[in-house]
């Protein structure tokens, strides 16, 4: 069974096809005209660059440009977040470490649903629902455990200013 993560009603949807007989599309757009339609507008002597990394806080693409005498970076989303080196850094180990739990918390409702559903099954030896319940409970169980493990005993590398044995 799919499902439609939309919402009725929530957007109003218009069809831009057009009709039989109706004007043709106009003419391609070159990749210029593409590029200031839709591309990334920055000030000018806007020295930052974009990057494939995205904000923390927003999910936007993050700029990165040096900063200072010494060129410390500096990244930037276009709505305004701002963050050091050291702050994405941390900023992305804790989203991945909210992700991880968040995982986490999901394997475990899984887990809880395909145990009670087993349950309602149990008079079904035969049932073919019961036995793909079963691998998924112990699949599922398997996946929660490694993940713990990755959490409790991974951790990040400790970020010094000098390289070790140095």
């Amino acid at each position: 069974m799919s499902h439609d993560r939309r919402r009725p009603g929530l957007f109003k949807v218009y069809d831009f096809a057009p009709e039989a007989g109706s004007e043709e599309p106009g003419p391609p757009l070159s990749d210029r005209e593409l590029a200031h339609l839709f591309g990334r507008q920055k000030p000018s002597g806007d020295a930052s660059v974009p990057t494939d990394i995205g904000c923390s806080e927003c999910t936007g693409v993050l700029y990165v440009a040096p900063v200072g005498e010494r060129g410390w970076l500096s990244f930037r989303c276009r709505v305004g977040h701002a963050f050091s080196a050291d702050s994405l850094l941390a900023a992305k180990e804790g989203q991945l470490e909210d992700s991880l739990w968040a995982s986490i918390e999901t394997l475990e409702e899984l887990i809880q649903l395909y145990g009670a559903l087993g349950l309602r099954e149990q008079g079904k030896p035969e049932s073919p629902r019961r036995a793909a319940l079963v691998q998924r409970l112990a699949l599922a169980q398997s996946h929660l455990r490694a993940l713990r493990n990755l959490i409790n005993t991974e951790g990040p590398a400790p970020i010094s200013a000098r390289p070790e044995g140095g």
